[in-house]
């Protein structure tokens, strides 16, 4: 259905208060910007909306922790990337009801390199 209301009157919170990215952030970083994030919500939203109504959350990551791996490697391993994303997703599962999480990490960069080894491509990256 939809469509019988405005977007202002479907959205309950300002959002700028939720949006917690930043440039150059690592999975590290996740953790502790899972726990900003409920404190932002227990700040600023109604508990009511915050047990009933439905949320989407999307975390971009992987780029950042893709270049400190080529500083680090023994560090900065698959599973730690992982383990980064689990401890924050926990902390999200624990804290805020009726979320939906949208994890989006950087593509395969095998495709890039295949992608950009046509003649179309060479030619538009030249």
């Amino acid at each position: 259905m939809g469509g019988d209301k405005s977007l202002e009157q479907h959205i309950t919170i300002p959002i700028s208060h939720l949006n917690l990215a930043w440039p150059g952030a690592h999975s590290y970083d996740l953790p502790d910007q899972a726990v900003d994030l409920v404190k932002i919500l227990e700040k600023h939203v109604d508990k009511n909306s915050i047990q009933n109504d439905w949320k989407l959350l999307n975390l971009f990551i992987g780029t950042n922790d893709l270049c400190q791996y080529c500083s680090n490697p023994k560090k900065h391993t698959k599973e730690y990337f992982s383990n980064n994303i689990k401890k924050a997703i926990q902390t999200i599962k624990q804290s805020i009801p009726r979320v939906i999480v949208n994890l989006i990490v950087i593509f395969h960069l095998d495709l890039v390199r295949q992608v950009d080894a046509t003649p179309i491509c060479q030619g538009l990256h030249t």
